[in-house]
């Protein structure tokens, strides 16, 4: 009896690697955050806002989410940053009620641009 789930690991690394190297060259996206990133950080020196407030849902902000977590300790991270993902108007209110909308930026985040949840949350 032959194992037909068996397979040849030798190279095995290296044969990933050569897809992964075909794949980018017909998928764009892979390396676009590497190539944007001056063009990023340059852009977050111009933002004199003191708040910001994500409002998305799930996937939409969760990478937003991740760098935060990253970097709120950072002596170099000043801003305050407040994430609306819930459609409940109480935790709204609540995360809303004692900014300085003049000291705010806010940035609404969809994948799609319809995300009724989304929508509703920024109304």
């Amino acid at each position: 009896m032959t194992n037909q789930q068996f397979f040849e690991t030798k190279n095995v690394n290296y044969r990933v690697y050569e897809e992964i190297q075909k794949e980018q060259e017909h998928v764009g996206y892979y390396n676009l955050a590497l190539q944007e990133v001056d063009e990023i950080q340059e852009y977050a020196k111009t933002i004199t806002k003191k708040n910001i407030v994500i409002v998305g849902i799930g996937g939409s902000t969760l990478g937003t989410y991740a760098v935060y977590e990253f970097l709120k300790y950072s002596r170099e991270f000043d801003k305050n940053i407040i994430f609306c993902e819930s459609t409940d108007p109480v935790l709204i209110s609540s995360n809303l009620n004692n900014l300085d909308y003049a000291d705010t930026m806010f940035l609404i985040v969809s994948k799609s641009g319809n995300t009724i949840e989304t929508i509703s949350i920024f109304k």
